[in-house]
């Protein structure tokens, strides 16, 4: 049968490496770091080696950026936006329309944020406002190759 885990046993990610960030917003990693520097959009951490460390706060805005920009939105235009006004037009696109980059976004930082709460709330919203199969196909697919993207890192 299936062993039960106990998921406090796993320490919650506090620093993502870029490569993490690629894999979980689908932004490449050159472009991440271009984004960086003309548009200041994330201020990694760095190591004594200059390796860059995002928290979590920087996956949680790249997500964001990454959601208004597949949805039309110039970078340039992104990157003069302060974190309130990229969190408004998140909520903004996510009100007017079911989005499923914006429920995937959803359920990637819930599940980094351990919030059950949040990750259920949004399964539901995703269920009520799509098709099964539609959300099968379009969400939970798609986040379930970001986990095993994961299970590779």
């Amino acid at each position: 049968m299936f062993k039960k885990i106990n998921l406090f046993l796993y320490k919650k990610p506090t620093t993502f490496s870029i490569k993490d960030l690629e894999n979980l917003s689908g932004i490449k990693a050159h472009t991440i770091r271009i984004w960086e520097k003309r548009y200041n959009i994330l201020v990694p951490e760095r190591t004594t080696t200059n390796i860059r460390l995002y928290n979590f706060q920087n996956l949680q805005k790249l997500l964001n950026i990454t959601l208004l920009y597949n949805s039309g939105i110039k970078i340039s235009k992104l990157g003069k936006l302060s974190n309130n006004q990229i969190k408004a037009a998140v909520q903004k696109l996510a009100d007017k329309k079911g989005d499923k980059y914006y429920f995937l976004d959803e359920l990637k930082l819930s599940m980094f944020s351990y919030d059950q709460f949040k990750f259920q709330q949004t399964y539901n919203t995703i269920l009520s406002e799509m098709s099964f199969r539609e959300a099968f196909i379009d969400v939970f697919i798609p986040f379930l190759e970001v986990i095993g993207l994961l299970c590779l890192s």
